[in-house]
């Protein structure tokens, strides 16, 4: 999601709110600025972002200030998108094979 920090506090984008319970690998939260966060910003976040805003470290990124920074965020967060993805793939499928057997002793080298 992306999102203006001067408009998180107007009542008719407060439906967002619902994005704040998603937490998982994979969802991100691009605050777009050009300027530092400012306490009140800051503040208005986690008012609104109050589960994302409590993880260590939070879970937004922000300020995106430009359009480089952006490319960079959206690629981190496509690629946690995909490695989520494939996890939950790789859980569901079964175990096909026994493990590499281990190999015990040395391995070809005579003292």
């Amino acid at each position: 999601m992306l999102a203006d920090p001067h408009t998180l506090g107007l009542v008719k984008y407060q439906d967002i709110q619902a994005f704040d319970q998603y937490t998982s690998a994979g969802t991100s939260l691009m605050i777009l600025s050009d300027t530092p966060l400012q306490p009140p910003l800051e503040q208005a976040i986690a008012k609104l972002f109050p589960v994302k805003s409590a993880l260590k470290p939070p879970l937004y990124r922000g300020p995106v200030a430009s359009a480089t920074d952006l490319e960079q965020e959206l690629d981190l967060t496509i690629t946690a998108l995909r490695d989520a993805l494939t996890e939950s793939e790789t859980k569901q499928k079964g175990k096909m094979d026994d493990g590499p057997s281990q190999i015990n002793g040395s391995a070809g080298v005579s003292s």
